[in-house]
């Protein structure tokens, strides 16, 4: 087995086991209804997306990958959130659809910015 040999199997495990950890911490939060939008899934995908760019800022070698595609990618979920957003639409809950919408445009996007200004100040 070569070094290269390796190193894919350590990140193939390292994704898989980071997945399978930021998938639980998601299934926790996603209990978190809030008043109006699911803000368990919210607070998921915005720490996804901090977690995503600290390892990639920090240039972390086969750990960015890992702890990227892995933990963030585990934690992290479009599908959940587009379901939920079309589940408060079908409930007549538009208000709510929309704000669920801009919030999970806009949260982890700002969380991004505030977290490369840290990192780069």
């Amino acid at each position: 087995m070569t070094a290269q040999d390796s190193s894919a199997i350590l990140i193939f495990v390292g994704v898989a086991l980071g997945g399978g950890l930021g998938s639980v911490v998601r299934m926790l939060l996603a209990r978190w209804e809030g008043s109006g939008v699911p803000m368990g899934i919210l607070v998921a995908n915005t720490l996804g997306a901090v977690i995503a760019t600290v390892a990639y800022q920090l240039d972390l070698g086969i750990w960015t990958l890992i702890v990227s595609a892995g933990i963030a990618g585990g934690l992290s979920t479009f599908s959940t959130w587009a379901a939920q957003t079309a589940e408060l639409w079908q409930s007549d809950r538009k208000a709510d659809a929309i704000n669920n919408l801009l919030l999970h445009l806009m949260v982890p996007t700002f969380a991004v910015l505030i977290t490369l200004f840290a990192l780069n100040s």
